[in-house]
C-alpha cells in the first residue's frame, strides 16, 4: 500500500490506496472495452480530495463491474501496458489493489440505494468517517 497517495472513503469504508489511481485503469488505451464515459466517471471518482460525491447505485454498480470485468478479463494486457507507460509503478501490486477497491465498491454499492465517497490525504484518514451521513 503507497502511503503517500491520497486515500478514498467509499460507504464509510478505506479503500486500498490504489483506488485513487484508478482513472489509469479506466483509460480506453489500456481497457478497450470502456467508453470515453466510463473513462471520464472514473476520472471524476477519483478528484475527491476534500469533496463528498455521490451517485446512484445503479451508476456506481454499473462502472465498478464493467471495470472489475474488464480488468480480469485483461489483465496480461493491463501489466503490459502500466511496464510500458509506468516502469516505477509495481504493476502486480497496482492490480491487486484495483481489484480488492473494485469489489469493495461492488460490494457496498450493493446494499445501498445511494452511494457516498471522498478523498483525504493520508495523515487524515481517520478524520474521514464525520463526513459520513447517518
Amino acid at each position: 500500500m503507497n502511503e503517500t497517495l491520497p486515500r478514498i472513503v467509499f460507504q464509510g469504508k478505506l479503500l486500498p490506496s490504489e483506488a485513487y489511481q484508478l482513472d489509469i485503469l479506466a483509460n480506453p488505451d489500456i481497457v478497450k472495452g470502456l467508453s470515453e464515459e466510463q473513462s471520464v466517471w472514473w476520472w471524476r471518482f477519483t478528484i475527491c480530495i476534500g469533496i463528498k460525491c455521490d451517485a446512484h447505485s445503479d451508476v456506481v454498480l454499473y462502472n465498478a463491474r464493467k471495470l472489475l470485468n474488464q480488468l480480469t478479463t485483461n489483465s496480461e494486457q493491463v501489466l503490459d501496458y502500466l511496464e510500458v507507460k509506468y516502469p516505477t509503478l509495481n504493476g502486480a501490486k497496482l492490480l491487486e489493489g484495483w481489484e480488492t477497491s473494485l469489489k469493495l465498491i461492488v460490494d457496498q454499492a450493493s446494499r445501498a440505494t445511494r452511494c457516498v465517497w471522498f478523498g483525504t490525504d493520508p495523515t487524515s484518514a481517520g478524520d474521514a468517517e464525520p463526513w459520513m451521513s447517518p
